[in-house]
């Protein structure tokens, strides 16, 4: 999988007998002799480091959820996803909360603008509207949840759920554009128009049956782009679901792009697009569905890890709505490169580990220590099918309850952070304890409310120099606390259930404007909690 690229990261204690069964400097049947722990070699921890957040904030970025994000020559460059916070329940609700046919992604909201942004400085360089641009191109940086990959100066936007060409609906979109994105940077930075010559210069347009996709993920295998499970949602996503169709694609589609200078009806050039074939095998779009299956799922993180012994493949970690309910996904799948599978690689759901916490998209910081053998995946807030009860010390869900004056819908926001860990005796999830997201003193506000939980939707943007390996942190070749990204977007909330109602203006949510600098201190354990079955 040697293109795969960045895209943009608990083992408990063993019995002694156990360890000797590894290798023991002494005997198994003499009493070993006490240890001396060693300034060079530490003992680990279940978390071996620690996270540190210092909120800030760029002036005039309103904050994203989400959105496309890259970074390109050291800038970070957002651009669609959506500015308001989270979006109305397609759940039938008891009046007055949430009337008949309130559309959940109303058109006023959906970002049109692009961001450049130098996160290391906190500043703003500039921004630019998209609404001059053709039609095509335009309407795609104004969806939601699209699929995005960079690779050689390019960014290729795939799908997404957005306006139909007419305006009068909505839909998944089936196209894919390629952005030069030297050329995008400087034209945002000076200011120059974003239209109809830019986009012929600049921008490359093709469609395919099989892009239209939103709420999956995008990574690369070779010279291959591979699109993540997700789903395609035509019509608009009312409070009650009228007109509209949807289908999961429970699968990872793989493509071909090739640049042609042949211009189609938009005046763009061609982008063109080859449909390799699905894992598992199927039509694209087609009707079978299993929604019990370990691949009916969208919504969620997709990033590069490495396996316990460090090599590179794909997690699919969270995602929603199993068996068609209110219910998320608790195994991760992944996909390994193999040059003997009939695409180049494998999937598999891991039915051994059991993420509990953050089963929306949500900020993620991925750090891989080789001297454990372990992958961390550290998580904030977010959307979750599990939340812990401080008082009893345990996960516990929410059943279904829609005549409750907040209606419960079973996946409540959560403030708490949580890392999986995946190493040689399988994968386990801890609890941060006593840390909160957003962090005391430190919360989003919307409007004039101080908020409580944020991190759906939001995203993790790595720092520049830091030791890594496909955008992974390498926590043994850190010595000291260092700076390793950025905490980015996401929606804020007032509570664990908090819909968009003027009618209960004390439970609403927002997009935060309040971005987080991530600290990692490799010297300082996390102290954490096992998180254990219900």
């Amino acid at each position: 999988m040697k293109s795969l690229a960045p895209g943009h990261f608990r083992l408990p204690l063993f019995l002694l007998a156990t360890l000797c069964l590894a290798g023991c400097p002494w005997p198994w049947w003499k009493s070993p002799p006490s240890p001396k722990p060693s300034p060079e070699e530490p003992v680990r921890a279940d978390i071996p480091y620690q996270l540190k957040l210092e909120a800030f904030s760029v002036k005039g970025f309103p904050g994203l959820h989400s959105a496309v994000r890259v970074v390109h020559d050291g800038k970070l460059i957002l651009m669609a996803g959506r500015r308001d916070g989270m979006h109305a329940s397609p759940l039938p609700q008891p009046q007055p909360q949430a009337p008949p046919n309130i559309s959940a992604f109303p058109v006023e909201e959906a970002n049109d603008t692009i961001y450049v942004i130098d996160l290391a400085r906190g500043i703003l360089e500039g921004q630019a509207s998209v609404n001059a641009l053709p039609p095509a191109v335009a309407r795609q940086l104004r969806t939601t949840n699209p699929q995005f990959f960079s690779k050689g100066g390019w960014l290729y936007i795939v799908g997404g759920y957005g306006s139909t060409l007419d305006g009068q609906s909505m839909e998944t979109l089936d196209q894919v554009i390629a952005i030069e994105l030297d050329e995008l940077v400087s034209a945002v930075r000076k200011k120059k128009p974003l239209d109809q010559d830019f986009a012929e210069d600049s921008i490359y347009l093709g469609d395919h049956p099989a892009l239209q996709v939103a709420g999956g993920g995008m990574e690369m295998l070779d010279s291959d782009f591979l699109l993540i499970f997700g789903h395609t949602y035509n019509g608009r996503y009312t409070t009650d679901s009228a007109l509209a169709q949807q289908t999961y694609s429970e699968s990872v589609r793989v493509f071909h792009f090739s640049f042609s200078h042949e211009r189609g009806e938009s005046g763009l050039k061609t982008l063109e697009v080859k449909f390799k074939g699905k894992n598992p095998p199927s039509t694209p779009n087609s009707a079978g569905q299993d929604p019990d299956g370990p691949y009916h799922r969208r919504d969620l993180n997709i990033l590069q890890v490495l396996s316990p012994t460090g090599a590179l493949r794909v997690a699919a970690l969270g995602g929603v709505f199993k068996g068609g309910r209110m219910e998320g996904y608790l195994h991760p799948v992944y996909l390994t490169p193999s040059s003997s599978a009939p695409l180049g690689f494998t999937l598999a759901e891991d039915p051994h580990t059991r993420q509990w916490m953050s089963q929306y998209e949500v900020a993620t910081v991925p750090v891989y220590s080789e001297r454990d053998k372990a992958m961390f995946t550290t998580s904030f807030g977010g959307i979750s099918q599990y939340y812990w009860d401080a008082g009893t010390k345990t996960l516990k869900s929410d059943t279904l309850d829609l005549n409750k004056e907040f209606p419960v819908n079973g996946l409540p926001f959560i403030n708490t952070i949580a890392t999986l860990k995946v190493g040689t005796q399988g994968g386990t999830q801890l609890l941060h304890e006593g840390e909160r997201f957003p962090p005391v003193g430190a919360e989003p506000v919307c409007g004039s409310v101080k908020t409580q939980y944020l991190g759906t939707n939001g995203f993790f943007i790595a720092a520049a120099d830091i030791p890594h390996r496909h955008g992974i942190i390498l926590l043994d070749e850190l010595r000291k606390p260092q700076l390793v990204g950025y905490l980015v977007g996401g929606i804020a909330t007032t509570g664990p259930y908090s819909p968009r109602s003027a009618s209960s203006p004390s439970a609403f949510s927002c997009t935060s404007s309040l971005l987080y600098r991530v600290i990692l201190d490799p010297r300082t354990a996390t102290k954490s909690l096992l998180l254990r079955q219900p």
